[in-house]
């Protein structure tokens, strides 16, 4: 099995009263997310119009912090390794196309041209 990914989603500061997330930043580990939010946290700060709540230039810059940061849940997602994926799109795979009768392998009925 490879390495597994976590993703980062938080809700962009542009979207206004919709639980709208985004992808954000992607990890091996949860916890190098949550260091990653906890680095770039800072004071709220007016720009323009929007208040911001991480440091300026930071990939997290443009998001909203998650409304409940002690639930990791809520904003991490595990989203599993290669394999995981893989072997999910070849059974989508399987089960979508190999249901589906081979041409070659169908019992057609045939019409025999020679006697007609």
């Amino acid at each position: 099995m490879g390495w597994g990914m976590f993703v980062l989603y938080l809700q962009p500061i542009e979207i206004i009263g919709h639980l709208t997330t985004a992808p954000v930043a992607r990890a091996e580990t949860p916890e190098d997310l949550i260091k990653a939010i906890i680095r770039d946290q800072v004071e709220p700060y007016q720009d323009g119009k929007y208040i911001k709540y991480y440091r300026k230039g930071s990939p997290l810059e443009w998001f909203h912090r998650p409304s409940d940061p002690t639930n990791h849940d809520s904003y991490i997602t595990d989203v599993g390794d290669i394999e995981e994926w893989l072997e999910a799109a070849a059974h989508e795979w399987e089960q979508r196309f190999m249901t589906i009768p081979e041409v070659g392998k169908m019992h057609l009925y045939a019409v025999d041209r020679k006697k007609h």
